[in-house]
């Protein structure tokens, strides 16, 4: 639908004002939404693009099919955003994929019975218990050592990736089957689950990962790199994926883009798609000090001018 036909459409209503919650404007703007809005976007320009039977139909015809191993720490996760997340990587278009699971030492008792639960279920799920809470570093190492894939994706325990994320993923294999890093465009979720905040990034670009972790979701690595550089440090708790790939990019420029939100961040109370947690700074500043550092580049890592980014002084 274009513009002038929504106008006509909005014709009888298009004086009543935006900030008023009438009713009619309600209703109107939820079955056509403005063209400069996010909920238009995805009515007129994701969902025709997506097609279910052409992907699996594409996914037939694949050469290359590695395994991907979604890694994922939990503690005490709400059961609903739990069975969530669970639900979108065993909703994937592409199949060879393994969910690696480390429960943290949740006190709730419930999220341990959930997770034996879904193991029963589908053999495709492994799970790892704590004996103590180690932080998410220490959970996602643990539950990195259960991978077995080529290449691992991240989740975290109350997000969602789309059902054709592994699959996008994977058709980029075919035409670059050398990709270390690979990483998509992302969303949020708000607290009744609709889609808001779209973040569509730049193509790889090493200097403005040392202003923020813009990679960030859905970030697919390939494992033996990981394990490599020892997985996740601890001690960078909040920011344990940027040190992650400020190390790994350390070692390869075979990173690329996926043009395409393949991943829905929540934003669950303390969550860090709300306000971030505040011990993240100070982390994501000590770990581009040490990318520095290991690269011999003489510099001083300052807050930016927002949360969430940062200004490196070089000397």
């Amino acid at each position: 639908m274009n513009n002038a036909n929504v106008s006509k459409l909005l014709h009888p209503y298009r004086y009543l004002p935006f900030c008023v919650k009438h009713p009619i404007r309600q209703a109107i703007d939820f079955a056509f939404p403005p063209p400069q809005s996010y909920r238009y976007w995805i009515k007129h320009s994701e969902r025709p693009s997506y097609n279910p039977e052409r992907i699996i139909q594409e996914v037939a015809t694949f050469h290359y099919k590695p395994k991907i191993s979604i890694v994922m720490p939990v503690y005490n996760t709400p059961k609903g955003f739990l069975d969530s997340a669970i639900q979108s990587v065993r909703k994937q278009h592409y199949r060879n994929w393994e969910l690696c699971i480390c429960d943290d030492a949740s006190p709730d008792v419930r999220v341990r019975a959930r997770l034996e639960r879904w193991q029963r279920k589908d053999p495709l799920i492994k799970v790892e218990y704590s004996a103590k809470n180690e932080h998410i570093s220490g959970a996602s190492n643990r539950a990195l050592a259960l991978a077995s894939g080529e290449f691992v994706g991240l989740l975290d325990h109350d997000d969602a990736i789309t059902p054709d994320a592994l699959y996008e993923v994977v058709k980029l294999l075919q035409q670059h089957p050398d990709a270390d890093m690979i990483y998509s465009d992302e969303d949020k979720l708000d607290r009744k689950g609709r889609r808001t905040d779209p973040f569509f990034k730049p193509d790889w670009f090493p200097e403005y990962l040392l202003e923020s972790m813009y990679t960030l979701h859905f970030g697919v690595y390939r494992k033996n790199l990981m394990d490599q550089i020892g997985g996740f440090r601890k001690g960078f708790e909040g920011s344990q994926d940027y040190d992650l790939v400020l190390r790994l990019t350390e070692r390869t420029s075979r990173v690329h883009h996926i043009h395409r939100i393949l991943y829905h961040w929540r934003m669950a109370p303390g969550s860090c798609a709300i306000n971030g947690k505040p011990y993240a700074p100070v982390a994501a500043k000590k770990a581009i000090a040490e990318h520095l550092e290991r690269l011999n580049i003489s510099g001083q890592v300052l807050d930016g001018d927002r949360p969430g980014y940062y200004k490196v002084m070089r000397y």
